[in-house]
This record gives C-alpha cells, sequence and structure tokens, in this order.
C-alpha cells in the first residue's frame, strides 16, 4: 500500500512539474513556427549587349568617265580602235601592245608592256618609266570596266613611236622604228643591194639573183651567226652580234614569189624598195603582195621614190611629190610609216637631201662601200649583189664589218 501511495505521489509530482515548465514557456507541445524565410539575393542584371559597329557606308562607285567612240588609228600597221576623251584618244593598252609585237601585263593599277625595252604606266599618273627612266605624260592612263586605257599618241611618243597624218584622208599612223631615237654611233652594218631574185631573166640578166644562190647566201648568214635585220632595228643594234641589212631595189613580183618564202624558210628579214606608182604594172608588186609581205614582220617596205626617176635633177616641187607623195601612198598601202628612202640610180643632188630629210630619217646609196652609222643618215653606203656575185665575194663584204 505505501508503494502504491509514493507512486501516485511521484506521478503527481511529475504531473505538477509539467505543467509549472509548461506555464513557463519551457515546453512546447505544438509545433514550432516556421522560420521567416530568407530573402533570396537577386539574381545580376546581365551586362547589356554591346551595340553592334554601325557597317560603313559603301563607297560610291565612281561615275564612269563619258567616253565617245574615237578614230580609228593605224599602230604599226593594225587597225585600232580608240575612244575619246577631251578630244584626246585613248586605246586599250592590251590591244596596243599587240600591235607592237609585245606583251602586256595589267596589275596592281598599272600596266606593263614589254618588248625590246619595258615600258610602265600607272592608272591616274602623268608619267611612264621607260627602262628604268620616268618620262612625262600630257594625259594620264586610267582603267575603267577592266580595261587600262593609254592616251593614245603621248604613250606611243614616249614609246619611240613616229607619229605621221596622212594629208588627204587624214588617218593617223603610228609607226615604231620610224620615230625620232638617236643613231647608235660608229657602228659598221654591211648593206647589201639586190633587184630581182629570179632564173626568168626578162631585164639586165646581172639584175636576178638566182633563187638556188639567194638560198645559198641566206643558209651562209644562218649557219655562220649573221642577224638580218631592217631599218628600224638600227636602234638596238648592240643587241645584235653581226647585223647584215638585205635590201631589194624597185618592187618586183619575184621579191613576193621567190624572195619571201626563203626569207620565211630561214627566217631572215629583208627591206623591199618599192616605186610608188608602179603597182600592178607588169613584174611590180601589187598592193596585196606588199601588204602581205609588211604584215609578216619579216619585210620592211620602203620607198624608191615615185617614179623611178633621177633625183638629182629634180626641182623643190618635183622633189617634194617624189619623196612626199610615194611616202603617203606606201604608207597608206602597209599601215606603217615609210622612213627609208632609196635614190632611184643611186643620184640625188644637195636639194634632194635637203627636202628628204623633211619626209626620211635615212637615205641609201649604191656605191660599193661599208656603212657606218657615223655618217650622214641620209647617204648610207651599200654594197651590190649581182647575179654573178660568188658566195666567196659575198662572204667578203660581210668581213669587211669585222675587218675594219
Amino acid at each position: 500500500m505505501k508503494k502504491l501511495v509514493l507512486a501516485l505521489c511521484i506521478v503527481l509530482a511529475l504531473l505538477l512539474a509539467f505543467l509549472g515548465a509548461r506555464e513557463l514557456g519551457l515546453i512546447r507541445l505544438s509545433a514550432p513556427e516556421p522560420a521567416a524565410p530568407v530573402e533570396a539575393m537577386p539574381e545580376p542584371e546581365p551586362a547589356p549587349e554591346p551595340e553592334p559597329e554601325p557597317e560603313p557606308e559603301p563607297e560610291p562607285e565612281p561615275e564612269p568617265l563619258p567616253l565617245e567612240p574615237g578614230d580609228t588609228v593605224m599602230v604599226n600597221g593594225v587597225a585600232l580602235d580608240t575612244v575619246s576623251l577631251d578630244d584626246v584618244l585613248y586605246a586599250d593598252a592590251a590591244e596596243v601592245a599587240e600591235a607592237l609585237n609585245m606583251e602586256c601585263a595589267i596589275k596592281d593599277g598599272a600596266a606593263e608592256l614589254t618588248g625590246m625595252v619595258q615600258y610602265s604606266f600607272a592608272a591616274d599618273e602623268c608619267n611612264a618609266v621607260i627602262a628604268g627612266e620616268t618620262q612625262l605624260l600630257n594625259r594620264a592612263p586610267f582603267l575603267q570596266e577592266d580595261i587600262f586605257y593609254l592616251p593614245l599618241e603621248d604613250a606611243a611618243r614616249v614609246m619611240g613611236c613616229a607619229s605621221y597624218t596622212d594629208s588627204e584622208s587624214g588617218q593617223l599612223y603610228l609607226t615604231p622604228g620610224a620615230g625620232d631615237w638617236e643613231i647608235p654611233q660608229d657602228k659598221k652594218i654591211p648593206i647589201l643591194m639586190y633587184h630581182a631574185v629570179s632564173d626568168d631573166m626578162w631585164g639586165i640578166p646581172e639584175l636576178f639573183v638566182s633563187p638556188s644562190e639567194m638560198e645559198k647566201q641566206l643558209a651562209y648568214l644562218v649557219e655562220n651567226g649573221y642577224d638580218p635585220i631592217t631599218f628600224e632595228d638600227i636602234q638596238y643594234i648592240d643587241q645584235y652580234d653581226k647585223p647584215v641589212i638585205l635590201t631589194f631595189d624597185d618592187g618586183y613580183d619575184d621579191n613576193y614569189l621567190e624572195l619571201f618564202p626563203l626569207l620565211q624558210k630561214y627566217n631572215a628579214k629583208a627591206t623591199v624598195f618599192v616605186i610608188a606608182n608602179a603597182f600592178e604594172m607588169n613584174h611590180k608588186l601589187n598592193k596585196e603582195q606588199v601588204r602581205e609581205m609588211s604584215d609578216s614582220g619579216l619585210v620592211s617596205i620602203q620607198s624608191h621614190g615615185m617614179t623611178h626617176h633621177d633625183m638629182n635633177v629634180m626641182g623643190e616641187e618635183e622633189l617634194h611629190y617624189e619623196l612626199g607623195e610615194s611616202k603617203r601612198i606606201l604608207t597608206e598601202v602597209t599601215g606603217k610609216e615609210v622612213f627609208v628612202l632609196c635614190y632611184p640610180t643611186g643620184k640625188y643632188s644637195d636639194l634632194t637631201l635637203e627636202i628628204g630629210r623633211e619626209y626620211y630619217k635615212f637615205g641609201t646609196k649604191m656605191n660599193g662601200k661599208l656603212c657606218n652609222t657615223s655618217e650622214d643618215p641620209m647617204l648610207m653606203n651599200r654594197y651590190y649583189v649581182s647575179r654573178y656575185t660568188t658566195l666567196d665575194e659575198f662572204a667578203a663584204m660581210l668581213q669587211d664589218a669585222e675587218e675594219e
């Protein structure tokens, strides 16, 4: 019994202790109040995207120059179309180079034309570089629609081309070789004078060199290192080891029928002196034959006068006709300015020489001597080759240049 009373007393004490603790807030029976939520840190604002750089405004395409169709100009025998700007004629540099038998390269706004000499032209610049030296142009070249345009007469001038205008038609001719270049001095050149090349001797026999002998002579030249050149090449004479000039007087048709195929076979050059009023005459060259030989690049067509009359007895008016009209006609036929005169029968006077210098750069005689470029260019010596000239005699004419 005592134990029961004791147990009840303990239970009651515990109950009173519990109630007292609860009253004092030491014991909570209810669920704890939730803790106040912790505010989340705000997400950082993303950095603003940089504004894109504005695209640069494209430069406006330059207005094309107002080009008008120009005149046709004969450049070294080739008809070139031109355009006109401010009354100046311009031509495609690539076409000019082709007419002059040169290479053309266009790069970085410049055109380079390369032949025996290199010529450089820069777009929009009034100068040209020739073999490393600068020369001024009156008008600047320009590029338009991928074409490099050269001021034609200006460019031709610095490239050593002659400018000649036909007094009747107004046609302009630009011709290399005929220009105002300086003649190299003290150069010895054998110039050989022939006439016909045929076994059909319808005239004076000694004037007709046999085609077989002509071939032997050409073969001798090639085999012995000689360079058959024309008067156009004299300006570059230092580039030839053993130059020789072959000339053929009177313009006989066998020069086309017999000689021309031999020149092609041996790749040899020659000069044919044509009588300007003799086209279509019996045994004479016609215009088509003359043009074909000239276009080949192997034959230089030059003047033997208008009528083949002796020039030493002519007066001023007649000489102007003989020299000026023959030059005009032959230039028209070949498309290249004629600049060498061969005196018919080798006769001339002081007046002939005076007026001849107005039209020609060179004149040739027939006196059997070696030519030296230091002498008067209007009195160039020649050796005579006849039907009866032996190969040994032919060789001796050539060797004179090496011995002197």
